[in-house]
C-alpha cells in the first residue's frame, strides 16, 4: 500500500508519525466479480496542533 501526504503539516516529525500510523492501517481490497482489484482511496485526517 502506498501512502502519501497530500498536504503535509509544517512539522516534519508529525508528518513522519502520521505516515507511520497510516501504513499500519489495514483495508479490505476493492472487489470486482469476486476478485480483488487495484483501487485508490483518499482519506482525510484532520487534527489540531496547539
Amino acid at each position: 500500500m502506498d501512502v502519501e501526504l497530500l498536504k503535509p503539516t509544517s512539522y516534519p516529525r508529525l508528518n513522519q508519525l502520521l505516515l507511520e500510523a497510516l501504513r499500519k492501517w489495514r483495508f479490505f481490497p476493492a472487489m470486482e466479480g469476486g476478485h480483488p482489484v487495484e483501487s485508490r482511496q483518499d482519506i482525510r485526517v484532520h487534527f489540531n496542533v496547539d
